[in-house]
């Protein structure tokens, strides 16, 4: 999984790359492109993700800990966010502040779990859903530390009605 946030030519833009790996070689690849322009201004800086330490034995208990948070109810869900926790997702913040209560409000509705990706700290889940009553993909990433979640980062793209090829966004 790469995840980018870079500017080409004036137009800012955030992308998740998930590429499924054979023998060395890339055999499948999904990817989210956002664009970032009306949404922050030139000045808002990228966060950076870092997966801190490498502790690799922490990574199915996060991915179950995301799992959970994506099954939850919103008194749950805001349990399983660190008191300091941090949203990088500007929508999320300016709709709800954390990202519990964002799901709860019915912004966006996911409605089935794709992927569950992680190393160490870092999470991502793929899935898909609706957001405006339109069908969207969303790939949510978070920073998971000491069994709470703190730091979330989304990327979504609408899934369009026509794919110049065969196959799905997902």
């Amino acid at each position: 999984m790469t995840h980018l946030d870079f500017e080409f030519m004036g137009v800012r833009k955030t992308v998740i790359d998930i590429f499924r790996l054979e023998h060395g070689k890339v055999v499948e690849h999904w990817d989210v492109v956002q664009d970032l322009s009306g949404i922050l201004t030139p000045q808002q800086p990228a966060h950076i993700m870092d997966s801190g330490s490498r502790n690799t034995q922490l990574t199915e208990n996060n991915k179950s800990l995301v799992h959970r948070f994506f099954q939850e109810s919103s008194h749950t869900r805001n349990q399983l966010l660190s008191k300091n926790y941090i949203e990088h997702t500007v929508e999320v913040l300016n709709e709800a502040g954390r990202l519990g209560t964002y799901f709860d409000r019915a912004f966006r509705k996911t409605t089935k779990i794709h992927r569950i990706l992680g190393e160490n700290h870092l999470v991502v889940v793929q899935s898909e859903g609706t957001k405006a009553k339109k069908p969207f993909v969303f790939y949510d990433l978070f920073k998971v530390m000491e069994n709470s979640i703190v730091e979330h980062w989304s990327v979504e793209q609408e899934i369009p009605d026509v794919i110049p090829h065969g196959n799905r966004m997902i």
